[in-house]
């Protein structure tokens, strides 16, 4: 654990001193994560040139250090949100989720008619987007009394062609209760024609807690990916590993993500009424001492 350039009080002392809970509670639940104090502070000024690259009046997005951290919610594009978010469903929400995985899936949806040509990311408008999504969730709650759901809308790149990309906003949902058929009858009516038969639906079951608390982990990523294609030997398409946005697509990504919080991009249903207030305003030492126990030496 690497020492802070300047003497620390408070809520970021108690932050720096955490770091090994911190990383080995993420890692508990899905080994991919991690945290480091001192990389996050690094990561989240990049965060905020790129956006301010793009949008000069975008730097009140972004928490000033971990001392601030309870001050206010930040934007999603603000690393320190991210990590916070990350520690808050993990280590407060994970926990409450149902035990039962007979009807449980991980729902991806991305329709065409959603995607946005570089430079013209601003055009998509968050909240026309949930108002269809959760038509589709009121109408299956209503079938389905036990059903609970919680998701993230995200924002990544694919190339439909080589050499140029178009910004593709989609959604990521936990849904259960609901059986598979239902659940794709649902989501296949909000689907262009033309993105049908283009695995703008993918569903996956979720087998047991392990699987849950990984898919947790993968919704609260906050990545912007630029997801490739390729030609299979058979000659069909097929998708590449995600790579990261760099350059101006990057900063325009951050600078979208900038314009909002992260509870505007959380979909829940069925779960404890407030749940989102609860998000908006538990404080972060809290969140932490919620974390799960994980194997610190193992961690680094």
């Amino acid at each position: 654990m690497a020492k802070p350039s300047r003497r620390l009080t408070g809520l970021a002392k108690y932050v720096h001193q955490y770091e090994p809970h911190i990383r080995a509670s993420l890692k508990a639940i899905y080994s991919g994560q991690t945290f480091s104090y001192n990389r996050t502070l690094e990561r989240q000024e990049a965060a905020k040139a790129g956006a301010m690259r793009w949008n000069p009046e975008l730097a009140e997005g972004f928490h000033k250090d971990w001392a601030d951290v309870d001050d206010h919610r930040a934007s999603v594009a603000c690393v320190l949100e991210q990590v916070r978010a990350r520690i808050w469903v993990l280590g407060e929400v994970l926990k409450s989720l149902p035990a039962d995985h007979s009807d449980v899936h991980h729902v991806t949806f991305a329709n065409t008619r959603d995607r946005r040509a570089a430079g013209n990311l601003s055009a998509f408008k968050l909240h026309v987007y949930k108002r269809k999504l959760r038509t589709s969730l009121a109408n299956l709650k209503a079938i389905h009394p036990n059903m609970w759901a919680l998701g993230i809308v995200e924002i990544s790149a694919v190339e439909p062609e080589p050499d140029r990309f178009v910004f593709e906003p989609h959604f990521h949902i936990i849904v259960g209760g609901v059986p598979e058929i239902e659940l794709r009858k649902a989501f296949n009516k909000l689907l262009s024609t033309a993105t049908k038969g283009s695995h703008g639906l993918m569903l996956k079951s979720i087998r047991d807690r392990k699987h849950l608390g990984g898919t947790v982990s993968y919704l609260f990523k906050f990545e912007p990916e630029l997801r490739t294609k390729f030609l299979t030997a058979e000659g069909r398409v097929g998708k590449g590993r995600p790579n990261r946005l760099t350059g101006d697509a990057k900063d325009e990504w951050l600078s979208w993500a900038a314009e909002y919080r992260i509870d505007e991009l959380l979909i829940t249903v069925g779960l404890w009424p407030d749940l989102i207030a609860n998000f908006k305003s538990c404080g972060l030492q809290r969140l932490i001492e919620k974390l799960p126990q994980g194997r610190q030496r193992d961690a680094s």
